[in-house]
């Protein structure tokens, strides 16, 4: 019960006092559309040959910025481990830095399923993609388990009510890129991002066996500043003293790091 209520309260003091060199990114994958026609016969109806469409939604809060803006990854690949998250967040760090080019500090907040942003991978992409990116610090920050509902699941939501708005008018949407296309042409004010599934399947981790963070089950906060492979973290969320604190017992853990150079000589 003190997880649940630390770190809503945290979330929401973040917000507050968000500086404008800082940005919360809240997000969450949809359960899949699976594309539909707006006519069809029973066969396909109750048949296994839809095509499905992975739905990577968000929402962005800028420190300067009064309104949020809700952000959704289209794509028809079906991977949800952390590589492929980190593909389809690529788009979204594009669009921030052509938009918001003032942001230096991200902190992520998500739920905590152990397949997808709880876990050594995705802690190791963390601690090196934000750097490669252009950016210098960053947080990590999960909700207790089974308390991770927020915004971004109202995106996912609407985005499906609108596809199926659009399929009761006699539109046919069977693929990623069919639903793309239609969302767009809808007018919605979401931004909408579209990653191919072979920019997906492509991507890998380096050649290196990477160790586990002791206690990764019990941590809801990871933070990364200056030194690419580096993390502390701690039980619990805390933003005081510029990311550098000893609340919560925080530790430190450093991954090793391959450049993609190296990566590439031993994957020969």
């Amino acid at each position: 019960m003190f997880n649940i209520s630390h770190q809503y309260t945290v979330c929401r003091e973040l917000r507050q006092k968000l500086a404008p060199s800082e940005c919360i990114i809240h997000i969450d994958f949809s359960e899949n559309f699976t594309g539909k026609f707006g006519s069809e016969i029973q066969s396909v109806h109750f048949g296994g040959s839809h095509k499905q469409v992975t739905l990577h939604i968000g929402v962005l809060y800028v420190g300067d910025v009064d309104v949020s803006i809700s952000f959704c990854t289209l794509s028809p690949s079906r991977r949800h481990d952390p590589v492929a998250i980190w593909k389809y967040l690529q788009p979204l760090f594009e669009y921030m830095q052509e938009s918001h080019p003032d942001i230096e500090v991200l902190h992520f907040f998500s739920d905590g399923p152990t397949t997808q942003y709880h876990q050594k991978v995705n802690f190791y992409l963390f601690s090196t993609k934000v750097f490669e990116v252009g950016y210098q610090s960053a947080t990590w920050n999960f909700w207790e388990a089974s308390h991770g509902k927020g915004a971004p699941n109202g995106i996912g939501g609407a985005i499906k009510r609108k596809a199926d708005a659009l399929v009761s008018q006699g539109n046919d949407i069977t693929d990623a890129n069919t639903l793309y296309q239609a969302l767009r042409s809808a007018c919605t004010t979401m931004e909408l991002f579209f990653v191919e599934a072979d920019e997906v399947e492509s991507s890998t981790l380096p050649a290196i066996t990477l160790p586990s963070v002791p206690g990764t089950m019990k941590l809801h906060q990871l933070k990364t500043s200056g030194t690419p492979g580096t993390i502390t973290y701690q039980d619990v969320s805390c933003f005081c003293a510029n990311l550098h604190c000893s609340c919560f017992s925080q530790k430190i853990f450093t991954f090793p790091v391959v450049s993609s150079t190296e990566s590439e000589e031993r994957s020969a």
